[in-house]
């Protein structure tokens, strides 16, 4: 018994060891490019906009922004045209845990449509709603890097998604319906100590009462500045299409997407994001004049 005792006392100050050394990764500072993945997308999981980030924060991360949306959508046809004007206030919040798992949603508090109608650019016909519009959007992610697997693949990661948006009268129209979702996976690849990323976001998409469709986006995310996690700048940009291949009354489109994200002192965060549609089909001789939007945010971050 007491021949084994140095044996076990050695084995037993190796494991404490092997523990201490974690403890030391998992407090070590987040660099610049790890922090950058908990910046949230306008469904309140990590990404930009509408794109998803297949990384998830490795840390349990809570965040919470208060921002200002704008759209437009401004259609004509050989009749009239129509022009839609959306303002809204909203709280977007998000929650990351596990080191692959993560939840966001946005709430919209007071909006603002406004509708008007064009006939032969002679008479007009206006609508407003003021502070009725009841939305509500989900995002829920299960993914990260495949580091776990073997280490040579840390600049990998792959996740399963869920987009949801759910709208009463008169409607916020948000992933191409009033009442829609999409379900897919994300793909990033990272390099650079994740300062440099490339996405891909491919999913089955429903906008409409039996109107399915297959989306794809491609973009890329960048941190021209970053200082640990108390100074990051991150700038990114993708191309979102969708291919509808069930219904009668819609046709294709194209959108691009841009974004500046920031982090501060490593709790505040700053965003300013936005988009333009570039092509869109409709049916009935209709035609997409220009729809874009912009969304300006700012809110804070606790890590656990």
């Amino acid at each position: 018994m007491w021949k084994s005792l140095p044996f076990a006392l050695a084995l037993l100050f190796s494991v404490a060891g092997d523990v201490g050394a974690q403890d030391d990764v998992d407090e070590k500072p987040l660099t610049s490019g790890e922090a950058s993945i908990g910046l949230p997308s306008f469904f309140g999981v990590s990404g930009l906009r509408n794109m998803v980030d297949a990384r998830t924060p490795t840390r349990v991360d809570l965040r919470a922004l208060l921002g200002y949306d704008w759209t437009r959508q401004d259609v004509t046809g050989p009749v009239a045209e129509k022009t839609v004007d959306t303002s809204e206030g909203a709280l977007t919040v998000g929650a990351s845990a596990l080191t692959f798992l993560e939840l966001g949603a946005h709430f919209p508090f007071y909006v603002v449509k406004r509708q008007t109608v064009d006939v032969f650019n002679q008479s007009s016909e206006k609508e407003e709603s003021v502070g009725r519009i009841v939305s509500l959007d989900l995002g829920l992610k299960a993914g990260r890097s495949l580091d776990f697997i073997t280490k040579s693949l840390h600049w990998l990661s792959l996740a399963p998604y869920m987009l949801v948006h759910v709208t009463g009268a008169p409607g916020i129209t948000r992933l191409d319906g009033f009442l829609s979702f999409e379900v897919g996976g994300a793909a990033t690849v990272a390099v650079l100590d994740d300062r440099l990323s490339f996405h891909l976001d491919l999913a089955y998409a429903h906008i409409g009462v039996k109107t399915a469709a297959v989306r794809c986006r491609l973009g890329i995310f960048g941190v021209p500045i970053g200082v640990a996690d108390d100074l990051v700048v991150r700038i990114g940009g993708y191309v979102d299409g969708l291919s509808v291949v069930k219904t009668n009354t819609r046709h294709d489109l194209l959108d691009v997407s841009f974004g500046v994200q920031g982090l501060l002192i490593k709790y505040i965060i700053l965003e300013v994001t936005g988009g333009y549609r570039a092509y869109q089909g409709l049916s009935f001789q209709l035609r997409d004049r220009g729809t874009g939007g912009l969304e300006a945010n700012v809110g804070g971050r606790i890590e656990f």
